[in-house]
């Protein structure tokens, strides 16, 4: 079976989505601890208090200590925005939407969300929320088409 038949026949991004969406909501994390970690004196004073380190070095005014905020920041946006993604996957699933039109949709709410974790880091304001209106929306497509499923 070919990829594109595949995509069209099967719920691809059921199985593979999730994954990759947790993997978006976890890159905000991963961002605080890449630009917060280089600056400690040792990775031991990291180690023994985590939240403590954290939120010293937050509170500093260099690029770096901005970086790590908006990404704990964005980390912790992700998991209130896969709450909405999680419950279209579900609902669409459910509903048995059409496995193209459900990865399409998938796929794009990844991408989207990909996109909204770089330009938040990057305090980029406007195409951010911009950004995360199209991923509720696409969300919401998500749960509609889920919706016309059921009721035709």
């Amino acid at each position: 079976m070919s990829l594109q038949n595949m995509w069209n026949e099967k719920y691809v991004m059921l199985a593979a989505g999730m994954p990759i969406y947790w993997g978006t909501v976890m890159f905000g994390h991963f961002a605080k601890a890449f630009y917060g970690v280089p600056a400690a004196k040792s990775y031991d004073e990291v180690v023994r208090e985590p939240r403590k380190y954290f939120d010293a070095f937050a509170a500093g005014d260099s690029e770096n200590a901005g970086k790590a905020r908006r990404g704990a920041a964005a980390h912790q946006n992700g998991w209130e925005a896969f709450i909405l993604y999680l419950s279209a996957v579900v609902a669409a699933h459910g509903a048995k939407v059409d496995p193209k039109v459900f990865n399409n949709h998938c796929a794009l709410a990844i991408v989207l969300r990909m996109l909204f974790n770089v330009l938040y880091i990057s305090d980029i304001g406007v195409p951010r929320s911009l950004t995360f209106f199209a991923h509720v929306f696409t969300c919401f497509s998500l749960h509609y088409k889920a919706y016309l499923a059921i009721t035709a």
